[in-house]
């Protein structure tokens, strides 16, 4: 959880969704944005009555109903976190290897360790919860989020036969995919040029951080990983004029749809970096809204100072001919440059500066 990007996946979550039917009482939307808690596990945890008509009896797990759902919820963020961060875990379950940890595994234990940080057991807590999971596990479905992530499910197609169906029935994308498990989704070194960015089904709806969906496989593929249903898209080509200002490569940058400006080409930045006053325009021109913000990070200067920025996602950045969305942007003080950093750069499958011509040659699938 403190490394391949993961603290900056944890600050994706933007708020918890209690409207729903969520197979397993607690789970998350595809882009780790959104955790969903089932609406009937939820009325019942804080109506005993309610309870009591649906389970014959109270939810028991041994804390309150908050901290209840706080670890619940604890559990959906862990598990998205590792499953989508670039670490050796890529598989929501590992239940087909002897002692084999997935990311549920992981999360089941950051779970339990936040139960016993609140003073409970977490035997009497997983008994206490039995009897809403296996009412959510057969209930009718009736109401489930468009972008409900299915990973859960498909991971284990035979038991969960029936909920599957009924999620394609109401024509939820995910439960249409395969999962991860059966294509062999691992590290793409031992393929070289067989990655996921530049295979056919790759299809460029990020949340940034390498990450986009996939035609075939379920949830969010990173752009370094390969897997079974791999197939070689052709690249195309673009080429963008450059200007030297003061020994930099600046390019010309159009931000939202709004506002276009000159950003010096910095590879070694992590992230897009616009100044202050630049944001405030956007925010004038309706170009960026408080939903688009993500959280603050720290991030090292030049100098070796730190210092602390709010985040955000940009909708859209064009550049040439070429337009990218979702791209993970950094708000700097007012004085300071425009910086095109690997968050943009990240969306190519190559790029280069052509030093004959003065121009940045990007290539993509």
């Amino acid at each position: 959880m403190k490394t391949g990007g993961a603290p900056e996946l944890m600050q994706r979550w933007q708020r918890t969704d209690y409207d729903h039917d969520i197979v397993f009482t607690t789970g998350y939307n595809i882009f780790g944005t959104i955790r969903y808690a089932d609406r009937d596990f939820v009325r019942a945890l804080y109506d005993v009555d309610y309870a009591c008509r649906i389970l014959g009896a109270p939810i028991d797990t041994g804390l309150s109903p908050d901290d209840t759902l706080e670890c619940l919820l604890w559990h959906e963020a862990v598990e998205k976190v590792i499953i989508d961060a670039d670490n050796p875990i890529d598989l929501y379950d590992e239940h087909d290897s002897p002692g084999g940890f997935g990311a549920h595994e992981y999360a089941t234990v950051a779970e339990h360790k936040k139960v016993r940080q609140k003073g409970g057991d977490p035997a009497r807590y997983e008994r206490g919860l039995a009897g809403i999971v296996k009412f959510c596990m057969h209930k009718q479905l009736l109401k489930v989020p468009a972008d409900y992530a299915c990973a859960p499910l498909l991971d284990d197609p035979d038991e969960n036969e029936k909920q599957v169906k009924r999620l394609q029935e109401l024509k939820i994308a995910d439960a249409f995919k395969i999962s991860k498990e059966k294509v062999d989704y691992a590290s793409a070194d031992r393929n070289s040029g067989t990655r996921c960015i530049s295979c056919k089904h790759w299809q460029n709806q990020t949340s940034g951080h390498g990450l986009s969906t996939c035609a075939k496989v379920d949830g969010l593929v990173r752009d370094r990983r390969w897997c079974q249903r791999y197939e070689v898209r052709d690249l195309r080509r673009t080429r963008v004029p450059l200007k030297v200002v003061g020994g930099t490569l600046v390019v010309a940058v159009e931000i939202n749809d709004v506002v276009t400006l000159d950003f010096i080409l910095d590879s070694g930045a992590a992230d897009v970096s616009v100044p202050s006053d630049v944001a405030s325009v956007l925010f004038r021109k309706n170009a960026l809204k408080k939903s688009d913000f993500i959280g603050k990070q720290i991030y090292m200067l030049a100098d070796g100072s730190s210092s602390p920025s709010d985040t955000f996602i940009i909708r859209s950045l064009r550049i040439g001919d070429k337009q990218v969305q979702n791209v993970r942007g950094s708000i700097g003080p007012v004085a300071s440059e425009p910086l095109l950093g690997q968050a943009f750069l990240q969306h190519f499958q190559s790029w280069s500066i052509d030093n004959s011509k003065w121009e940045l040659l990007l290539e993509y699938p």
